[in-house]
């Protein structure tokens, strides 16, 4: 079975989260933003998993079991009738790569998928074990195919954390037409080809980051769910709100397999307890373009956020 030899979890209790800052360049930009999963960001072997288990796991799986019942999964697990040919053997990969990283946690037996909680799941493509396996992870995970006449779709959707965006809108579409709503992707939806080919060969997975400001630390903001705080009401809260995404490409398969862990550093006494990294989300937060500041979700209270951050 084929899995990225990442290193192991071999600890019963889970770590803490790790912590990734990706505004402390104090510039916000729309850019892929590629990187090696080998590389050093200050969390130890998490930076090299794909998949990083830590101590909030029960939150995370409390809101994923809340998406995952029967009238809610419709919404948020989505799967193109071109995933059937790949569908079980994604299932197989992705639950060996589980299981190489967090033995203690997930192991296989022939085509049985083992958790910790004593489930055992048959690894043939079925929607329950889908559920077993992803719903044990804190990221979400999709999977962009390129199809023989050098098109790409995104084509499975297992998407519990959604940020403001309807996973059903998306299934089946290709590249351009996922990322259309993002300000400011024009000049990397041009490279579209280019970026679809390098996901599907990156069998040494990429990582990437992105990042925004939220009123709350709710893991989903389906469309259909409450839209959260207004800025402009008490309580007041900030937090930033950013993605983890790991890009591990299948090229056997003509596909690539796509991981989004959702973080929360809740920055509200930023400018009292670090103020320079403070400074730098002010900085961030006065580069976006109008455009970013409406998708964002900051319109009309951008410079006053960055003031705040700036203990202005």
């Amino acid at each position: 079975m084929t899995v990225f030899q990442s290193p192991p979890h071999l600890q019963s209790e889970l770590p803490k989260p790790a912590v990734y800052r990706p505004w402390l360049g104090g510039k916000y930009d729309v850019k892929p933003g590629l990187g090696p999963i080998t590389r050093e960001l200050g969390n130890g072997n998490a930076d090299r998993r794909l998949i990083q288990l830590d101590t909030q796991f029960p939150a995370y799986r409390a809101a994923k079991l809340r998406t995952l019942a029967p009238l809610e999964r419709p919404f948020y697990v989505c799967i193109d009738p071109q995933f059937a040919g790949i569908n079980t053997e994604v299932q197989r990969r992705l639950a060996a790569q589980a299981a190489h990283e967090y033995p203690l946690r997930f192991s296989m037996d022939g085509s049985t998928l083992k958790t910790a909680e004593g489930q055992a799941h048959r690894l043939d493509g079925s929607p329950t074990t889908w559920d077993a396996l992803v719903g044990h992870m804190q990221e979400d995970v999709a999977v962009v195919q390129l199809q023989p006449d050098g098109l790409e779709a995104t084509t499975f959707l297992h998407l519990c954390s959604p940020n403001h965006w309807d996973p059903v809108e998306k299934v089946g579409r290709p590249f351009t037409a996922v990322h259309a709503p993002v300000a400011g992707i024009e000049s990397v939806n041009k490279a579209a080809p280019q970026i679809v080919k390098l996901m599907v060969n990156a069998t040494e997975p990429l990582v990437r980051f992105a990042w925004g400001l939220a009123t709350d630390d709710t893991l989903n903001h389906h469309p259909s769910q409450p839209p959260g705080r207004d800025w402009t009401l008490p309580p007041f809260a900030a937090f930033v709100r950013y993605e983890r995404q790991v890009i591990w490409g299948q090229p056997d398969l003509n596909a690539s397999l796509f991981f989004i862990r959702t973080y929360f550093e809740d920055v509200l006494t930023l400018p009292d307890r670090e103020p320079e990294a403070a400074a730098k989300l002010a900085a961030a937060i006065r580069t976006m373009t109008p455009e970013s500041r409406v998708y964002k979700g900051v319109a009309g209270v951008a410079d006053e956020l960055a003031d705040w951050f700036d203990g202005r």
